[in-house]
């Protein structure tokens, strides 16, 4: 019998067992073990005092620190039974219902409660009704907070709260809390239980070698490490020069070495900056895994091992234990140190006294007790990455100290990750990922989540803390819609990473590698055939992304070896580029793809802001979200080498600008005031996107389109108004050419390759940039423009951008394209075709014979037809008729007619709507297939419909006919 069946058998052994001998009538399994809530049910009642109105619940107290709560037994509201417990207040209060329980150390426990509200409400992000807990000693003093569920606001139906409750080593009481934080309106608690508290069936200890084992693969990749790898001896080289080396500046070479010290390194001497116990760590981390390493020149070194076991000894009797009061960030406490410290004790397992793992676990249990809610504000959820961070260290924390409880509490804590949402931060149903609450974060916060998923699946596969949730596999659905859209040749789109645009060392392609080296992880747990999918992607990338000299570098190890395998898998055949049209309507963003090339525009609405600065990163942000045109091809380095630093950021390709700016404050998020923003895609290749403009810090407003083909974009705009005073353009292009080459022709005629010109010209049909062998771009203007061009060479630095960044100049040339619209337009307008990978004469060909044409360019409706495909896509901002095609209120749209078929693809980008009915002047058309929420009325004469759009955040409806 293997060690999993063995531990499932004694699971079943532990559940007959319990069931022969359970307790009396009345008492339960936690009863026995010392828990048990008394009158959980508010059913027996007392005389009342303080501010409770008429009677009170026996065994329970109260505390009021603000305000005048009406506390209450309410006998007409219930879960069960005959009465509940009921908070209200008419101005903002705080109330505290409370019991204390006898609990078993070292036991795990399950707390419930049933919470209803009625128009409650709280201007703090933590306030509401919730269930909290404190760790009690046995004398009542506080030892720690315990776990506390999630605020609940508004109006709701009864609503189980559940709670985990890890009873540390010297906890021997749970202080129960119902509590009423900063609120108005009323709340009802009811049916509040504690159950568990039995002993765990005993596990095979060597399921914990095994996890250990797998982390240290990991960390070192020994069992894969070959000497005769170039890249992976380069890899090791460099990992062990960062701790030693003959210049004397590695960490170890500058560690202070003193009995008696008061820092380990003196630029990580602070007591009030978080960081530096994190940064030691780190450091410390890296001396371990040199030590550890296969091939590393100090692997095995005891003068090595020794100064490590003394300063992690230092740090836990002087900066990270468990009577350490956390100061500055709680990133560091809960996460950053307590990473660090897990991946240690993993590479020097063997050399740790069992006291030393102990110190160490202890500390960890004291910052990190609950990976479900944040240590030094118990209120709060974790959500998305620092979930699965703090997932990710109490699974290691199991696995070093052997704790089956640990690893079960980390399994458990995981499954919110795995629910889609509808608001606010983590995966949605369209793929959009969010982050910050308001802020488009695939390329940031969704790969690092998506690492550390890779990291805990690759972990605990195989084990009996694999994740089981029946929502886990949502996983590798993220992968297909949220990741592999927004990756073009293996770089991830920056209009998805934020803040990252601004790091130095963060580029699209480093953080596409990583987000493989994730997806990889996670393709070794999945089921076999999506495996085999996933790998066939990643193996595409892989093969396209030749951004790098060398790929592997600043890979470990480990992935070094993967990644090799992929690539040198007969059995896994590259997938071909894709075509797709996706619209991201929940993070206001759309992606458009064909063979050779991928598009995505970046919007903004009254629900997604424009962009996010804090920290001092993201210095020039305010037009990212203004409806930029990120267009990649060959040029794979087109976004890296140095845009960010040098690029016009008032000038951005797409956007419509007055050169406005705004005083930058950390987090606070600019939303425009317009609801619309998206579109509606056809067999998810054809789609039409848009956003009313509102600038920040201005007049300007606009309505701007997107229509999106096969190998064409167009992009139309009108009611172009303000600027209060200021020169307006939209910006056609603006791109990062190569010094002496890269040509732009206009109307036929080629402009100077050489920067420091500036030019405008009239009757503008037609343009082209050349790519010099990494992918043309063409232009065609459907009407004669008016157009501003030039060539520039900008220097930059990367500090201006972002505050860690460098202060050394880049510079890099860049030649644009602009519609002049002067100072304070009104109802200014644009229209153009992007042709990516069109040379010379097939654009200038295409735009004396194009296949498209603009049907409107209105403030009511703007669409474009093309005529090969028999496509019409239109954007209504209001009730609207084009060519017979009708729309009562806003609604984005996109239309196939062709003599046998009549496709119509429709989405409400306002997503404040209940319905759209929409009528078209058609006829002879049979109704083939419908989407749930279709209504069709009719279709003789002409064809009536009405789409049930309430509630679906923007997403596209369908509906066939054919004759």
């Amino acid at each position: 019998m293997n060690v999993w069946l063995r531990y499932m058998a004694s699971i079943l052994l532990s559940v007959a067992l319990i069931a022969g001998a359970l307790p009396q009538a009345g008492r339960s399994v936690a009863e026995a073990a010392g828990a048990v809530v008394q009158n959980g049910g508010f059913e027996t009642v007392q005389s009342a005092s303080g501010y409770w109105q008429g009677s009170q619940p026996a065994y329970w107290t109260h505390w009021v620190p603000a305000g005048s709560p009406q506390l209450a037994v309410d006998t007409s509201v219930y879960y069960e039974g005959a009465r509940s417990l009921r908070i209200s207040a008419e101005a903002a209060a705080r109330g505290d219902v409370l019991q204390t329980v006898e609990v078993v150390p070292g036991e795990t426990y399950l707390l419930s409660g049933w919470i209803k509200t009625e128009a409650l409400q709280s201007a703090l992000p933590n306030g509401g009704a919730f269930i909290r807990t404190q760790y009690l000693n046995s004398a009542n003093v506080k030892i720690s907070d315990g776990p506390a569920s999630a605020p609940v606001k508004g109006t709701t139906g009864w609503t189980e709260q559940t709670l985990q409750l890890v009873i540390p080593a010297n906890v021997t009481r749970v202080k129960i809390e119902l509590f009423y934080e900063s609120a108005t309106g009323t709340a009802w608690f009811d049916a509040v239980s504690i159950s568990g508290g039995g002993s765990q069936p005993p596990v095979d200890p060597s399921l914990f070698g095994a996890l250990r084992e797998k982390r240290l693969q990991q960390l070192t990749g020994n069992a894969y490490y070959n000497s005769a790898d170039a890249d992976m001896n380069a890899a090791v080289g460099a990992m062990a020069s960062r701790v030693s080396n003959s210049g004397g500046s590695g960490f170890w070479d500058t560690m202070n070495k003193q009995s008696v010290r008061s820092f380990l390194w003196s630029d990580l001497s602070s007591t009030t900056e978080s960081a530096h116990v994190t940064g030691a760590y780190g450091r410390l981390r890296d001396m371990a895994l040199a030590y550890a390493t296969s091939g590393s020149p100090l692997n095995g070194n005891p003068v090595l091992l020794q100064d490590l076991l003394s300063a992690l000894d230092w740090m836990y009797a002087k900066r990270y234990n468990e009577t350490v009061s956390p100061y500055k960030n709680w990133w560091d406490w809960e996460i950053g140190s307590p990473q660090h410290l897990n991946d240690i004790a993993v590479l020097l397992y063997g050399s740790l006294s069992s006291e030393q793992l102990g110190n160490f676990n202890r500390a960890i249990d004291r910052f990190v007790p609950d990976p479900a809610r944040r240590t030094v504000q118990p209120s709060l959820v974790e959500t998305g990455a620092n979930l699965a961070d703090k997932v990710f260290v109490v699974a290691l924390r199991g696995a070093t100290g052997q704790s089956a409880t640990k690893l079960a509490q980390a399994k458990n804590a995981l499954s919110p990750v795995f629910r889609y949402v509808t608001q606010g931060d983590g995966f949605y149903r369209d793929g959009s990922f969010v982050q910050h609450g308001y802020i488009a974060y695939t390329g940031s916060y969704g790969t690092v989540l998506i690492d550390r998923l890779g990291d805990l699946f690759d972990l605990l596969h195989q084990s009996p803390w694999m994740p089981d949730d029946p929502e886990a596999g949502n996983v590798y659905r993220w992968i297909e819609d949220s990741f592999e859209p927004l990756m073009y040749k293996g770089a991830m789109m920056d209009m998805v990473r934020g803040r990252a645009i601004s790091r130095e060392l963060s580029t699209d392609h480093t953080t596409g590698r990583g987000a493989i080296r994730s997806m990889l992880r996670l393709a070794q747990s999945a089921p076999a055939a999506e495996g085999v999918r996933i790998k066939s992607v990643l193996k595409n990338w892989l093969q396209q992304d030749t951004s790098f000299d060398n790929y592997y570098v600043g890979l470990s190890v480990y992935d070094i070896a993967r990644l090799k395998q992929l690539l040198n898998d007969p059995g896994v055949l590259p997938e071909q580029e894709a075509s797709r049209n996706k619209v991201f309507a929940a993070m206001d963003r759309v992606v458009h793809a064909r063979p050779g090339f991928a598009a995505g525009v970046s919007m903004s609405s009254s629900r997604i802001a424009s962009y996010e600065y804090g920290n001092g990163e993201n210095k020039k942000p305010w037009h990212t979200g203004n409806g930029v045109i990120f267009l990649y091809n060959n040029d794979l380095k087109q976004f890296s080498d140095g845009y960010w630093a040098t690029v016009d950021m008032l000038r951005l390709p797409g956007i419509t600008t007055d050169y406005a700016t705004a005083p930058l404050t950390d987090w606070k998020y600019y939303f425009s005031s317009k609801p619309w923003a998206g579109g509606a895609t056809l067999a998810g290749l054809y789609g039409a996107a848009g956003m009313e403009l509102d600038m920040e810090n201005s007049s300007l407003t606009g309505k701007k389109s997107w229509f999106f083909f096969d190998n064409e974009i167009v992009a139309i705009g009108t009611g172009i108004t303000g600027g209060d005073g200021r020169p307006v353009e939209t910006i056609v292009e603006n791109r990062k050419v190569q010094s002496g080459g890269q040509a732009l022709t206009v109307n036929g005629t080629v402009q100077p390759v050489q920067p420091g010109w500036n030019a405008q010209w009239s009757d503008v049909t037609w343009a082209h940039l050349s790519g010099d062998g990494k992918g043309d771009i063409g232009y065609y203007f459907p009407r004669p423009a008016v157009l501003q061009g030039k060539r520039e060479s900008r220097t930059g630095t990367w500090s201006a951008v972002n505050s860690g960044g460098s202060s050394a100049s880049v510079t890099r040339e860049y030649t644009s394209l602009a519609f002049p619209h002067g100072a304070n337009p009104n109802i200014g307008h644009y229209s153009y075709v992007l042709l990516p990978n069109a040379d010379a004469a097939a654009t200038q060909s295409y735009s004396e014979s194009p296949d498209i044409t603009v049907l409107s360019n209105g403030t009511s409706v703007q669409s474009v037809r093309e005529h090969t495909l028999g496509l019409t896509a239109i954007n209504y901002w209001a009730s609207a008729v084009v060519d017979g095609i009708a729309a009562r209120g806003p609604a984005s749209a996109v239309v196939k007619e062709t003599d046998s078929e009549l496709v119509i693809a429709v989405s409400d980008p306002t997503q404040r709507q209940a319905s759209i009915s929409m009528e078209l002047s058609r006829a002879g058309w049979t109704l083939d297939s419908s989407d749930p929420g279709i209504t069709v009325q009719q279709v003789s004469t002409s064809i009536k419909l009405t789409v049930n759009v309430a509630g679906a955040k923007g997403r596209t409806f369908t509906v066939r006919f054919t004759k």
